[in-house]
């Protein structure tokens, strides 16, 4: 059985009295009868999993991530076929490079990219694929990606 996807936002503080939820559970209160038992190992695996970056630290990420998505961004702005929809600018920036195809569908290429063990995001409705160039992701990696790409769209 899949344990139950996790998720949290972490807003700075200066910026937190300016977010309003919609609506907000915290704490014990969050928890019911109603909503089952704690998936105790996943809230233990996800303290790990913070305490690992903080490890690293923020900025060692940060700067590694938009490192990998400039590299990809540049490697993909070489290719015929499609049109690199992310933002240019360093400030819009995150680890996330999304492309639309001109002619390609993307669904054939996510399939294939699939069957190959390469994961990427299908955007339906832009006829668009997203990639992510995380800390996970090394160059190897994109390099690999850029090589099927160009591969499928010729």
């Amino acid at each position: 059985m899949e344990p139950r996807h996790p998720g949290f936002l972490f807003i700075r503080k200066e910026f937190q009295e300016l977010v309003q939820p919609v609506f907000m559970f915290s704490g014990l209160t969050a928890y019911s009868a109603s909503s089952g038992t704690r998936n105790v190992s996943t809230i233990i695996g996800l303290g790990l999993a913070l305490d690992f970056h903080k490890r690293i630290g923020t900025d060692k990420i940060q700067q590694r991530t938009l490192q990998l998505r400039n590299y990809c961004l540049a490697e993909l702005k070489k290719l015929k076929g499609l049109k690199v929809i992310s933002p240019e600018s360093s400030a819009l920036s995150s680890g996330i490079v999304s492309f639309s195809l001109d002619t390609a569908k993307n669904s054939e290429i996510y399939s294939k990219m699939k069957d190959r063990d390469i994961i990427v995001k299908l955007l339906t409705q832009h006829n668009a694929i997203r990639i992510s160039c995380h800390m996970f992701v090394s160059k190897k990696d994109i390099d690999t990606f850029i090589k099927e790409l160009t591969t499928l769209l010729n």
